[in-house]
């Protein structure tokens, strides 16, 4: 799938039903996903990955992540439990405007909507922790 393929498959996704494209749990399609219910699972997921990476010493730091392909902000805001400043990052509009409308009670997400291939919008070595879960097996090997 082209990035410009999938691109508008995202933009779709984020009108028709943004908390099931990222939560595809069956029981919630159609709208169905309670808020507070959806944001919980990026809590209890962020907080099990951190405890498996602490035991492994990581990360070192504590100032900066990214949630890349953050979708609206399920695993951003819970990243700001552990970091002073997380940016979310996303291919879709529709889903970076929807994280920035429910996040407002997150001063330290920064949401930010990226057209490239790659991540040169930040500088090398800039991140203390990048995240990124069921997002990569979207993204075209070419």
């Amino acid at each position: 799938m082209s990035l410009k393929t999938s691109k508008q498959a995202w933009e779709d996704l984020g009108e028709l039903d943004p908390l099931y494209a990222i939560q595809t749990d069956p029981r919630f399609k159609f709208n169905k996903w309670d808020l507070d219910s959806f944001f919980d699972t990026g809590t209890q997921e962020i907080a099990i990955f951190l405890e498996k990476a602490r035991k492994m010493g990581y990360p070192s730091g504590r100032q900066i992540a990214l949630d890349f392909g953050c979708g609206i902000g399920r695993l951003t805001r819970a990243l700001t439990k552990y970091f002073d400043k997380v940016y979310g990052v996303d291919i879709s509009a529709t889903m970076i405007s929807k994280a920035k409308e429910l996040n407002t009670d997150f001063p330290q997400c920064e949401f930010i909507k990226n057209d490239e291939a790659d991540l040169k919008i930040f500088p090398d070595q800039y991140f203390d922790l990048i995240y990124s879960n069921i997002v990569l097996q979207h993204i075209s090997k070419r």
